[in-house]
């Protein structure tokens, strides 16, 4: 059962409202639903087998092949619809006639039981993933997690449908803030695997579901944070140290040289480690933003339709190709401007090349021993983005012109969808594709093909 309940009281129709000629309807209202979702794959709750496999026992090929059936994931028979609670408060207001209309709405969305994927353990053994592939782990699907969207939705509309141009505008607006409540039985979700990176998104409670997760970079080292040990070799002093039982310095980035990423210690333990990632960004928008304009005048008809989103991250994850190391890869123009040492002559003293060391990014050699390509806040830009999502101008003919053609209404228009976008985010579309069966995997930008811009011309007729 998902049940409802709402309530509303149209003030303007009270008697104290009778002089008020301006407002032309005032409203609020509450309300209070619940929903659910079981969007999943079937019969999950069911141990499910799947058949046929196909095997041949000898190699020579002389036994025949024998078909089989294995287990195809592990059932939860206690599992139950998802349940999403939703609770506002509105206000509806609308001015000179109804040509100006305004709606707000605050409003709490909680996610109760969320359906999400757990990886088993290793001991848990491998299933058949399809009826042609043994192996691979199966994810186990529970009702673990709370997760709320707490924030406000605002549209101001204006409409004039009288005389020869005739328009309607719609601006919406909506700020939301994303936060995970308690999860079942663990407290800590990962995922979101690219390329080399691991565990990218991190759930955890009271912070936003899938947020990047990285080390913290703290610019480079320079030349003057180095210096040379007794042996002729360089190293950073600068940096977090520890004495080690034999009475040894032993730094946090032991293999640091100038140019190379500082990369802040965390927990104070001064060793770079997995221990130092934290959470680096945050792939919701806080901002969402809609226009939609139309317009017509005589037989001219003119639409339009903004899309923006703002205030998230986005975690470009092509970067660690076009900075590459190894050369095997384009390189962004952006990486002839990376961190160089002097070259000096064989005499030692003539510099032939100054080098570049007040570069603010590091150096590009083969040799990464420092791991500045690592997973950092490095890969977060802010997401921000206003696109021009569509665009229309259309010619209808006059009636009498469709009366002598012996059609009813003929109408030729030309059009454009994803023609325009504004945004300072360096990768391919800031729009990127989001998982949806993952609602853990959020703001990884895997460089996937680009949003096209598409242009259309056509006609409608009626006989």
């Amino acid at each position: 059962m998902f049940p409802a309940v709402s309530a509303g009281w149209k003030f303007s129709e009270m008697s104290f409202m009778q002089n008020i000629t301006f407002l032309s309807f005032g409203k609020i209202r509450a309300g209070w639903g619940q929903m659910g979702n079981s969007s999943i794959d079937p019969y999950k709750y069911f141990g499910l087998v799947a058949s046929p496999n196909v095997y041949a026992y000898a190699i020579d090929n002389t036994v025949p092949a024998t078909t089989g059936a294995s287990l195809h994931g592990i059932p939860n028979r206690e599992l139950a619809w998802e349940a999403m609670n939703s609770t506002n408060i509105g206000l509806d207001l609308t001015f000179m006639e109804n040509r100006i209309s305004f709606t707000a709405d605050y409003f709490i969305k909680n996610n109760e039981g969320m359906l999400l994927e757990r990886p088993l353990p290793s001991i848990a053994g491998t299933y058949q993933e399809s009826p042609d592939n043994e192996g691979g782990e199966t994810e186990y699907i529970l009702n673990i997690g709370n997760n709320k969207n707490e924030g406000i939705d605002a549209s101001i509309g204006f409409k004039n449908l009288r005389g020869k141009f005739k328009h309607v505008m719609d601006f919406n607006f909506t700020y939301v803030e994303n936060t995970v409540g308690k999860i079942e039985g663990d407290s800590i979700l990962n995922s979101a695997t690219a390329y080399t990176f691991t565990n990218l998104n991190f759930t955890t409670e009271g912070y936003p579901m899938g947020s990047i997760y990285g080390f913290v970079t703290d610019g480079l080292f320079r030349p003057e944070d180095a210096a040379i040990d007794d042996r002729g070799r360089v190293y950073i002093w600068n940096q977090p140290w520890i004495y080690n039982a034999a009475g040894d310095t032993l730094y946090a980035q032991r293999r640091a040289e100038p140019g190379d990423v500082r990369f802040k210690d965390l927990n104070g333990d001064s060793v770079i480690n997995n221990d130092d990632r934290t959470i680096i960004g945050n792939p919701h928008p806080k901002f969402i933003l809609g226009l939609s304009y139309s317009l017509t005048y005589k037989n001219f008809d003119f639409n339009m339709f903004w899309q923006g989103a703002f205030g998230h991250d986005i975690f470009q994850v092509n970067k660690v190709w076009l900075y590459n190391y190894s050369g095997q890869t384009n390189w962004t123009v952006e990486a002839k401007d990376g961190y160089r040492d002097p070259v000096l002559d064989e005499d030692g003293v003539t510099v032939i090349d100054p080098g570049n060391t007040d570069a603010d990014l590091f150096k590009i050699t083969v040799n990464d021993k420092n791991q500045n390509l690592r997973a950092s806040d490095w890969y977060v830009s802010k997401g921000d983005y206003l696109r021009l999502k569509n665009i229309q101008i259309g010619y209808t003919l006059p009636a009498k012109v469709n009366q002598a053609l012996g059609i009813g209404k003929f109408r030729i228009y030309v059009g454009a969808k994803d023609i325009i976008t504004l945004t300072k985010y360096k990768g391919i579309d800031p729009e990127i594709a989001t998982s949806r069966e993952d609602p853990t995997n959020r703001g990884i930008d895997m460089a996937v093909y680009p949003r096209p811009r598409v242009f259309i011309f056509g006609f409608n007729a009626t006989f």
